[in-house]
């Protein structure tokens, strides 16, 4: 397998899980926090000097607004942990990836179960963060690429998502 032209390694556990928290959320959430937060924090602005009471109203959203923003993102990493204990009895996971021609093969190390093939179709947004490419199908399967051992250029990277997944949102 290790003759394939693009390969990297993929790592999920609590510390990756952290490190990436920032994209874990739902995009339609992230933005109606932002929205929401922004809006209300004009509020108290604008109502500090007319009505102290009010002000602490619409702070007590802004910051009932962030503590929900966070469980979201904490309820995402408890589930993606979960889901490592329930199939790999396990909280840390290594893997290779192989990117063929029809479909990427992930490849658990140190499991004796078999490679397990993800149609490209099957992506639905790839990301980028400081460290690592995120990888998203539509049944929210997350796939965790360190950029360190991707084995191509980000120019060739990004080239052949567009070509082989090209119904993907790249956030690259």
């Amino acid at each position: 397998m290790d003759n394939y032209p693009i390969a990297a390694q993929g790592l999920i556990n609590k510390s990756v899980l952290m490190q990436i928290k920032a994209h874990l959320a739902p995009t339609w959430i992230r933005f109606v926090a932002a929205v929401l937060g922004v809006t209300f924090s004009f509020l108290v602005i604008i109502n500090i000097n007319r009505s102290y009471a009010i002000s602490m109203v619409f702070l007590a959203c802004v910051v009932f607004l962030y503590v929900l923003y966070q469980c979201c993102v904490f309820a995402v990493i408890k589930q993606q942990l979960d889901i490592l204990d329930v199939l790999f009895h396990t909280s840390h996971l290594v893997y290779t990836l192989y990117f063929q021609d029809q479909a990427m093969c992930l490849t658990v190390h140190g499991k004796e179960k078999s490679p397990v093939y993800i149609p490209y179709s099957e992506f639905r947004t790839v990301m980028e963060c400081r460290n690592y490419y995120l990888m998203v199908t539509y049944k929210k399967t997350l796939i965790v690429i360190e950029k360190e051992t991707l084995n191509i250029s980000k120019a060739d990277w990004k080239n052949f998502l567009n070509e082989k997944c090209s119904q993907v949102k790249l956030r690259i």
